[in-house]
């Protein structure tokens, strides 16, 4: 999983809620994982579990009638961060960025059976601070998790547009 064979263990967040984190940083490619209880977050594409996420995704308002293909050519085409549970998938979001000036989170979902227990909320946490972007613009869309997304500084514009969604 390491990439170049540097691993750097950091003991950031201290905190019973956050966990421990291992960072792996090479250049500026960053391999995360963080622990909370029995959950881990992970950037490493190899713990996206492909099947999984399509079912998750499926179960949401924006992306259930997606094609799979798409759902493939998204993750190859985005640095992907996958909640595990035991090592099974429960939870997922991607962003696509330029690493520069923005970056577009997407797709951030739980699986029922684990919602209730601050996951979305501690997995996006994690990810809008992602050094790689925090100082960047970033931007997503919701029809109904806009309370969760204001907790982290996100906001509605009248400046932002795009087309459909």
């Amino acid at each position: 999983m390491s990439r170049n064979n540097l691993r750097v263990v950091v003991a950031s967040d201290i905190n019973p809620r956050d966990g421990i984190g291992v960072e792996i940083y090479i250049d500026e490619d960053l391999v995360l994982e963080i622990f909370r209880d029995e959950y881990r977050i992970s950037d490493d594409r190899s713990d996206v579990q492909l099947d999984k996420v399509e079912v998750l995704l499926r179960s949401s308002y924006w992306a259930k009638e997606r094609p799979r293909e798409t759902m493939v050519v998204s993750i190859e085409n985005s640095i992907c961060f996958s909640l595990l549970h035991k090592n099974e998938q429960v939870g997922f979001a991607r962003v696509v960025t330029d690493f520069a000036s923005v970056a577009y989170i997407a797709d951030l979902i739980i699986h029922p059976d684990h919602r209730g227990r601050g996951l979305g909320k501690w997995m996006f946490g994690k990810i809008s601070n992602d050094p790689r972007w925090n100082a960047k613009f970033q931007f997503l869309a919701t029809d109904d998790a806009h309370g969760l997304y204001e907790q982290f500084g996100f906001s509605g514009s009248s400046k932002l547009m795009s087309t459909k969604i």
